[in-house]
């Protein structure tokens, strides 16, 4: 264990209070600049999820006990571990496995992709600032978020099964509600949340929203 996760000074665990209010300031201040940018068009769609990742980021760094926590689930990461990583592989193998599933479903019954038709034909510079925001930063603050903070949380009121499920269930919600796509962020939510649980290594719920996000892209062209 390293020194940091011994340091006193760090928070063992945030209240309701303060979950939900980092909740409710981060996604009412995303909703704002939303609507102001369908406004004023401030950025271009593809860079949403950067400007999420520093709305998020500021909110993290702006209040010192946030910032603590954040701290310390940083400190419980552990890159060495080679069950981690395999943990990670066998994710990413079901979710592909379930990907291609969808992927036949969408072919055979001419169901339209949840994909925006830019991404059909991207141009440099948006391609590399939607696949920076949704491949790399994106996974970094959902999963602080979702499995570091709610998901933690739920687990003091909850039993684990039904603190993975709650979890899961907010994060599909975040995301726009279809068909096709919101079984597969409850998949997505369930399993980034089992493999947290089972690490307490925020790395490895990342490592498996980014594979999963770059494989979505992919699977688009």
């Amino acid at each position: 264990m390293t020194n940091l996760v011994k340091d006193r000074t760090l928070v063992d665990t945030l209240t309701w209070k303060e979950i939900g209010s980092i909740s409710v300031i981060f996604f009412l201040i995303s909703y704002i600049i939303y609507f102001l940018n369908k406004i004023f068009n401030f950025f271009p769609w593809y860079a949403e999820s950067i400007v999420l990742f520093i709305v998020f980021l500021f909110i993290v760094i702006s209040n010192s006990r946030t910032k603590k926590y954040c701290s310390r689930i940083i400190a419980n990461v552990q890159l060495k571990n080679l069950n981690h990583y395999l943990t990670v592989f066998k994710s990413f193998f079901l979710l592909f496995l379930y990907l291609l599933f969808l992927n036949a479903l969408i072919i055979s019954f001419h169901l339209e992709p949840d994909v925006k038709v830019e991404l059909l034909e991207p141009k440099t510079n948006s391609f590399i600032s939607y696949v920076l925001g949704t491949v790399f930063l994106s996974p970094i603050w959902e999963e602080f978020l979702f499995r570091g903070m709610i998901y933690s949380k739920l687990t003091e009121v909850f039993s684990k099964k039904s603190s993975i499920l709650l979890s899961a269930t907010l994060f599909m919600c975040i995301h726009p509600i279809s068909l096709i796509n919101s079984p597969y962020i409850f998949l997505v939510g369930i399993v980034t949340s089992y493999t947290y649980s089972k690490t307490n290594n925020i790395l490895v719920p990342i490592f498996i929203h980014s594979i999963n996000n770059f494989l979505t892209i992919f699977l688009a062209f």
